[in-house]
């Protein structure tokens, strides 16, 4: 990678979005892909899951609640519902991937450092695993609380939805960018804290990938092979950001 630092913002920035690309590139190159199909299969398995419970029990709520009144009332509440079943779809199908992948993405990028610097990573102790268990459940919960905060911003000030919206998506880019490079951090033995220091001293390029992954991660279709190739990518990411000047 060209000296990042010397380059504007804007460049550093797309140039980290590019290594979703080249992550996928790695995975087609050394035929990594059983790593790829399993968390998607898993994670395509949970959000239906998600979706059907949410809608099963949603509807047997407002069935409960309607009954008897009168038919404006009950149109609305089941047009909140459906909302409220795309909403529950999009954070399972979110949370879906993490957990899903969270089996193969360590091991996964283990293997991407190894075949991409030829030197094996240090084994992880019980300790490492479980420092890393907190890393990422105190992350998904903050990522959480913001979200969630911001959409009912959106629902209760309405007039402010499309800049919430904008901010809402800077924010699980922010936490998608530390989710996926969190792997090869964690194989460095690196704090929370540490690990959110290294993001901001590389700030432009983690932003520019998390961006992107953030954008496919919702695409149709598409979104359920976004974790696995996502951390391929970040680890590439973390690898070129080290070496350069």
């Amino acid at each position: 990678m060209p000296e990042p630092k010397k380059d504007g913002a804007m460049a550093r920035y797309f140039r980290g979005a590019s290594y979703f690309g080249r992550g996928f590139g790695f995975l087609v190159e050394h035929k990594l892909w059983p790593w790829l199909i399993a968390p998607t299969l898993l994670t395509a398995l949970l959000t239906v899951f998600g979706a059907w419970a949410t809608w099963h029990w949603g509807n047997a709520w407002v069935d409960a609640r309607v009954a008897g009144s009168w038919v404006v009332w009950a149109t609305i509440v089941r047009v909140l519902l459906w909302f409220v079943v795309l909403g529950a779809t999009l954070v399972s199908f979110l949370v879906a991937g993490l957990v899903a992948t969270a089996p193969f993405a360590g091991p996964l990028s283990a293997r991407v450092e190894a075949k991409r610097t030829g030197v094996a990573p240090p084994p992880t102790t019980l300790r490492d695993t479980l420092d890393d268990v907190v890393h990422t459940i105190v992350s998904l919960c903050i990522y959480l609380t913001l979200a969630g905060f911001v959409f009912l911003c959106q629902v209760v000030m309405s007039p402010l939805a499309p800049f919430l919206g904008v901010l809402g998506f800077c924010i699980t880019a922010k936490y998608l960018a530390f989710d996926n490079l969190d792997f090869p951090l964690s194989r460095r033995k690196k704090t929370f804290d540490e690990k959110w220091k290294w993001l901001n001293a590389h700030k432009a390029e983690t932003n520019g990938f998390g961006s992107l992954v953030a954008l496919l991660t919702f695409l149709p279709g598409f979104g359920l092979v976004v974790p696995a190739i996502a951390a391929a990518g970040a680890t590439l990411l973390y690898l070129d950001l080290e070496q350069s000047p």
